[in-house]
């Protein structure tokens, strides 16, 4: 474990910058790395959009090989911003072996209080094992008005999956 590991492992624990220095760290590296912490436990505001209205092209579990057809609603909550949307996809718990997720290109502009109808496919693997599996959703875009950067895993819904 090196110095900076040692002092963030000491501060997340409650140790105090000066409690770090009084054990012989360096001052510069004992406050660099409590701002390197700090910038990485910032309260997150809430998303100013949302996914509704999710609908699959058959009622009941699937089977691993079928495809999945899947339709939602982009609902930008912004009073006053449109939201400029590049891409949108989903990410399913079985898709993180690979580290991939599914994304569709939308360049598009959602109005305020409106939503974008989105329909997307993807194949399930045949090695998926039965169950539940969530489904995250992000968008790619941002506000226009403010320029505010949007990549936000926003909501989760079951899909089933059985032999």
């Amino acid at each position: 474990m090196g110095v900076e590991d040692q002092i963030r492992y000491e501060l997340l624990q409650g140790a105090t910058p000066t409690d770090l220095i009084k054990k012989g760290y360096s001052k510069s590296t004992a406050y660099k790395v409590q701002k390197s912490i700090q910038t990485f436990r910032k309260k997150l505001n809430p998303s100013q959009w949302e996914i509704r209205y999710i609908r699959f092209n058959k009622y009941g579990p699937y089977k691993p090989g079928e495809a999945v057809r899947m339709s939602f609603d982009l609902y930008n909550k912004s009073y006053t911003r449109n939201l400029y949307v590049k891409n949108i996809g989903i990410h399913i718990e079985w898709m993180e072996k690979d580290e991939i997720w599914s994304s569709r290109d939308i360049k598009d502009i959602v109005k305020p209080w409106t939503s974008k109808h989105v329909s997307m496919s993807f194949p399930i693997p045949e090695k998926t094992n039965p169950g539940e599996s969530k489904i995250s959703f992000f968008v790619e875009g941002e506000f226009i008005k403010e320029e505010m950067p949007v990549m936000t895993q926003v909501t989760h819904t079951p899909i089933v999956i059985s032999n």
